[in-house]
This record gives structure tokens, sequence and C-alpha cells, in this order.
């Protein structure tokens, strides 16, 4: 019966019912497009290492592996919000690179879940974990160019380390230790915090009197400035009102077609169908509406629109994968229907007399 009377909808309002799908279908993949716009801007930002990373030079320092434990600790006690800390230094004849990109969480160390998944490609093996770092267990990730394999050894400053994975997009010389066990006599050269958000004046007047009490020179201190802020803030507000203006035109559309069928829906209900019922047949009638809009407009931005960003926008290659269509779809679809759950409910929770005075 809900087909039945879906279809009959779009014989009887041909021209209501196309004008709906038309500006649903534009409405979702407007969102799509500015979602696009929104993600790469955010890779664009990080991709200025200066917007979001606290970073200092520990060169002229007297730096070991103890400071910079206390030094990780306190940042995560001052609460500033961070994803990871990269800690460079070299072999003493400056050949080797030992770099570690470690995380805090939930009490425990291990190398940072943000990095990982980028790196995760090309990763042969293990990382480290928790009890590498509280150990200091000489434990290594290599690179192609290292013949030893996973289960070898390789001796790094007159210290011996096992080899527990290879990662291709390591560069050649570069070698992942916790930086807990970087060899005793290794050249200390860098620190960098890279943060959750954009760092506040405060964030980082707290992470230059800490590497300062150590001897380290922190890098200048890039302030967003309120355009910054504005730029990425926009999008989603422009996501939202979009998501908003899709549910409010199909409430204006529907609430007209409703009134429209007042008769149709009193001789249903003294036929004996509920309220309830009925409300639920006008709520299918739009369900049925917005999967037709979801797979139609998915199929527009996927075949049209997307191949062209990928020319425009650096980044787009990356921005949209199953999760997050589910997770844009699942927000219109949220929006469009409760709206439609509200205007239904209100239909029907009139009088028959009431609904006997619309048309048929």
């Amino acid at each position: 019966m809900i087909i039945r009377n879906w279809i009959e909808f779009m014989k009887k309002h041909t021209a209501l019912f196309i004008i709906l799908l038309i500006s649903q279908i534009f409405s979702l993949v407007c969102i799509f497009f500015v979602f696009g716009v929104f993600q790469n801007n955010l890779y664009e930002l990080v991709d200025n290492s200066d917007t979001k990373s606290l970073e200092a030079s520990l060169e002229k320092s007297d730096i070991d592996a103890d400071k910079i434990n206390h030094i990780f600790r306190t940042m995560v006690e001052e609460g500033i919000s961070f994803d990871y800390c990269y800690v460079g230094a070299t072999s003493r004849d400056g050949k080797i690179e030992y770099l570690d990109r470690a995380q805090f969480k939930d009490g425990k160390y291990g190398y940072s879940e943000t990095v990982f998944e980028s790196m995760k490609y090309g990763m042969t093996g293990l990382y480290y974990g928790n009890e590498d770092y509280i150990n200091k267990n000489k434990v290594v990730v290599t690179n192609p160019e290292i013949e030893e394999g996973i289960g070898g050894s390789l001796t790094l400053d007159g210290e011996t380390y096992q080899i527990v994975g290879v990662n291709t997009i390591n560069d050649a010389g570069e070698l992942e230790i916790p930086f807990t066990s970087f060899p005793k006599n290794c050249v200390w050269h860098r620190l960098a915090f890279g943060l959750s958000q954009l760092p506040t004046r405060e964030e980082y007047e707290t992470f230059h009197d800490l590497l300062a009490s150590y001897g380290c020179e922190t890098n200048e201190f890039y302030v967003a400035n309120n355009q910054d802020l504005r730029q990425e803030y926009s999008m989603l507000v422009v996501s939202a009102v979009l998501a908003l203006l899709a549910g409010g035109n199909m409430y204006m559309i529907y609430s007209y077609i409703f009134r429209k069928r007042r008769k149709k829906l009193s001789v249903f209900i003294l036929c004996g169908c509920s309220k309830k019922q009925a409300r639920f047949l006008f709520f299918s009638e739009i369900v049925c509406n917005m999967i037709c809009v979801v797979i139609v407009a998915t199929a527009v931005f996927r075949i049209l629109l997307y191949p062209v960003m990928l020319s425009w926008f650096r980044y787009a290659a990356r921005l949209y994968g199953i999760k997050e269509y589910s997770v844009i779809i699942s927000i219109f679809l949220f929006v469009t229907l409760f709206l439609g759950y509200l205007l239904s409910y209100s239909i029907t929770r009139k009088s028959v007399l009431e609904f006997r005075r619309g048309d048929s």
C-alpha cells in the first residue's frame, strides 16, 4: 500500500514531485561539495607547519630522554591537547636520523595513531608501544635501505637494537625508535608537538617557558587570525544551513501536498485507519522520496562534480570515502526526516471534520 500510495502521489502531483526532488538533490550535492571545500581547507592549513605546531630546537640544550619525558608529561598535565610529539636526533657522525612520533593516551605511551593512518600503507611488521617506552626497549623500525629484515638486529652508536618493523615511507637513513631508547650518544636536535587545534598564546607561553628551562630554543609562534577561524568554521555553518534549507523546503512542499489530500485522509480514518497508521503512511512517502534523492544526488556528485574537484583541490582524492559519505547522508536524512515526521504528525493529529475541509 505504501508503494501504491507513493506512485499515486507522483502521478497526481508530478510537477511538485519533480520540484521537490530537484531541490533536495541540489541541496545534498551542495553539501557534498561544501564538505570537500572545508576538508581541503583544513588539510591546507595543516600543511602550514606553523599553524598547529609548537616546535623547539634542542641542539644547544642539555637534553636527554628523561627530560623529554618530563616535558611530554608536563604538556599533558597543563591540559594542552596535542595529537603527537615529534622527537628528532642524529647519530654521532650525523649519517643516521633517529625519530619518534609518540602520543600519550589514556595514561600510556604509544606510536601516534594520527601519524600511523598516513604511514601504515608502507608498513610491514609492528610499531612499538607503552612497554617499549617504559622499559626503554631497544627496538627499531627501519627503512628499505637496511638489509637486515624483521627479527634481525642493528648496531646504532654502539648499542644493539632489534628490528620489529620496516616502513617504506621512511627515507634512507631514517630510523624510528622510542625516544626513551634513543642511543645515549645521539645528538638531539628537534622537538615538536602537533596540536589537535590552533594553539593559543597561553599554550605557547607554557611551552616556551618549559623548553627554555632546559636551554631549548622555541620557534616563533604563529597566531591564527580571525580570517583563518572564519574560513574554517564558516564551511560547517554553510553545511548546516544547507541541510536545514533542504528540510525546510521539503516541509513547505509537503505541507501544501498534505493539505490538498486531507479529504483522502479523512476517508482513510472513516474506513478504520488510525491516525498512527495514517502518519506512518505519509511519513513512508517521505522516506521513499529521500531514498531516491540520496541515490541520485550521490551518483550526480560522484560522476559529474567529483572528477572536476580532483583538478580544483589538492586533497580531493583523500576526502571522500564510505565513512564520509555515510556521515553526510546520515545528517542530511536526520534533518529532513525529522522535519518530515513533525509535518506528518501535525497533519494527522487534526479531527476528521478538519480533514474534510481540504481538497481531494
